[in-house]
């Protein structure tokens, strides 16, 4: 079974605030290059009341995390293509082999035509070496393929506590790692 999260992606220049982005692949978090949204869908800045933080995602989803009309509180709302270009705090480092181009448009928000508000949160986790879609937005930003498994299904040195796992077995450390560091919601 894949197990799913919801993981917060700070943003660079707002402390405390988070975009929200849902997988069923938390082993390929840490080869995450950019997060996705639909340009014409709504989003909303949501404070959370009982840590006072602040999530981003598509105002349709806000249903979907159970939260009680008095566990939050909407402070905004924008159109998805006012979230492209947004910088935010990567999960894990980047490989040193990443060159300087690839560094200036990796961990920013893109548009994409992709992105559906049926499942998730309206914001696409975007790991190029992993999915076809993924790759699409990859080649046509210049995204790194940032490598999380090798060849041979195990997890590269990204993140070293799991180096050498098999990469489904590495799930759980990869959200118990997330979670210690108050990335996953």
């Amino acid at each position: 079974p894949d197990p799913s999260v919801y993981a917060k992606f700070e943003l660079k220049d707002q402390a405390n605030t988070s975009l929200l982005a849902w997988t069923t692949t938390p082993w390929t978090l840490p080869a995450n290059a950019a997060l996705a949204v639909s340009e014409t869908a709504d989003y909303v800045y949501v404070s959370l009341s009982e840590t006072e933080e602040i999530i981003i995602l598509a105002k349709k989803k806000l249903n979907e995390l159970e939260l009680r009309k008095t566990d939050y509180k909407i402070l905004k709302q924008v159109k998805g293509k006012d979230l492209v270009g947004v910088k935010y705090v990567p999960l894990y480092k980047l490989p040193e082999a990443v060159s300087e181009p690839e560094k200036d448009a990796v961990h920013r928000v893109y548009a994409d035509a992709s992105v559906s508000l049926e499942d998730g949160t309206g914001i696409l986790h975007v790991a190029p070496r992993y999915g076809e879609t993924d790759l699409n937005l990859g080649q046509r930003e210049g995204l790194p393929l940032i490598e999380s498994v090798d060849e041979n299904g195990l997890m590269t040195d990204l993140v070293p506590d799991i180096q050498g796992q098999f990469f489904k077995k590495a799930d759980d450390n990869i959200i118990a790692d997330l979670t210690k560091r108050n990335r996953i919601f």
